[in-house]
């Protein structure tokens, strides 16, 4: 009588009670690459809170990335997501206040920043325009960008022009500058990101 072989055995075919306490040593970026392998891992891993992406921005993986956490969108974001004061002093990694830190994204949204404001990104400056809500490090006057300034001759134009593609324009002005101009001024279009 031929014996058949046994089927072999994979991380799947682990109980779940096993694949929890695997999941609970791994570190966050870890665990992130493995939930995202497929829907089981995906339910047996839990999602990580605030605490465990505040303890994770510590790590050296971290570090190398200048990744910070948001409080809003609960993740990681890039150091050029960050306005400089959500950064430094208190709000630095593992200071007292990092976890009130916030990124743009969600200080615009949550009206920590209003149109008009100025906030400086990488110890540069930038407005969040108070007419077609891009922020941007084309400054114009009085809380406009150079394009909506009241002394640009096309500012209506451009104003009606953007409001409908608006969505996530604002934070091209911190990851796509060269050379102290900035991408659209280079290639007469945003890059998509």
């Amino acid at each position: 009588m031929l014996s058949t072989p046994p089927e072999p055995r994979t991380l799947l075919s682990l109980p779940t009670e096993l694949l929890f306490d695997i999941a609970d040593n791994l570190e966050l970026p870890d665990k992130t690459n493995l939930g995202s392998t497929n829907r089981h891992f995906k339910e047996v891993i839990k999602t990580p809170s605030l605490d465990d992406f505040l303890a994770a921005e510590a790590s050296n993986w971290a570090r190398e990335k200048n990744l910070y956490t948001c409080k809003g969108c609960v993740r990681f974001r890039r150091l050029q997501e960050f306005a400089d004061n959500m950064r430094k002093g208190k709000r630095c990694r593992n200071g007292p206040e990092a976890n009130i830190r916030l990124c743009l994204h969600c200080g615009v949204a949550g009206g920590l920043y209003s149109a008009g404001c100025q906030i400086v990104i990488c110890s540069k400056s930038h407005v969040l325009c108070r007419r077609c809500g891009i922020l941007t490090d084309q400054i114009g006057s009085s809380g406009y960008c150079t394009r909506c300034s009241p002394a640009s001759s096309r500012n209506f134009m451009h104003a009606a022009s953007s409001r409908s593609d608006q969505a996530d324009e604002w934070h091209h002005a911190a990851e796509h500058s060269y050379d102290g101009r900035h991408s659209q001024e280079l290639y007469g279009v945003w890059p998509d990101v």
